[in-house]
């Protein structure tokens, strides 16, 4: 029996809803936009268009790490932002605030609190937030997180969970000082296209309600 005691190599889990900011750093911007593409695609996998949605922020010399969302539902435009390009992804401030402008009015995050569906999940690949959009790493809203690609080995997130990975070595730290350490998951970007088109028969219902919004 002693041999059962313990198990390696088992999947640790991580709830986006618990944290409304997630600060993923580590020396090697391929290896942390592998593991955050990993967390992308099983939230897509395991979650209806209805119940989660994606928006990316990246530089336009970055597009080709996050075209492949375009065959996801998950990224597609509701039917009543007709001002919001067609796919969820924002190369600039200025598109990047009027994306996020959809779910600002939304409570402030709080753990406790009933979450807010359809669930939003933000990605930022390396770029300063806009000013505008502090509230995303300070007070957050609820039912949204963001998570924050940052080519920096240092520990930089005063809030939220921060996961770093260097060499395929993933470090958790939570806010309260709990640290974990295992494998990272990692996602190509052509592993990534083939499951995104794979999902791109799916649909979401919602149309004649703000997806974002509610």
């Amino acid at each position: 029996m002693d041999e059962y005691r313990s198990l390696t190599e088992l999947p640790l889990a991580v709830s986006l809803k618990a944290f409304h900011h997630i600060h993923v750093r580590g020396t090697d911007e391929q290896e942390i936009r592998d593991l955050v593409r990993s967390m992308i695609g099983q939230a897509v996998a395991l979650h209806a268009p209805d119940d989660l949605r994606l928006m990316i922020y990246g530089a336009p010399q970055q597009s080709g790490e996050w075209e492949w969302i375009d065959y996801l539902p998950h990224a597609r435009r509701p039917a009543d932002h007709p001002g919001l390009p067609r796919t969820a992804i924002a190369d600039d401030e200025d598109s990047f605030t009027r994306l996020v402008a959809t779910v600002s009015n939304r409570p402030a995050f709080g753990r406790d609190e009933p979450q807010r569906l359809p669930y939003v999940l933000i990605v930022c690949d390396t770029l300063p937030l806009p000013d505008e959009v502090d509230w995303l790493t300070t007070t957050g809203r609820q039912g949204v997180t963001l998570v924050r690609l940052v080519p920096d080995p240092r520990a930089g997130a005063d809030t939220g969970l921060e996961m770093s990975v260097t060499n395929g070595e993933l470090t958790l730290r939570a806010p309260r000082g709990d640290t974990y350490r295992g494998r990272a998951d990692a996602l190509t970007v052509a592993q990534a296209t083939r499951l995104a088109r794979d999902l791109s028969l799916f649909s979401h219902q919602v149309s004649e309600t703000n997806a974002w919004d509610t």
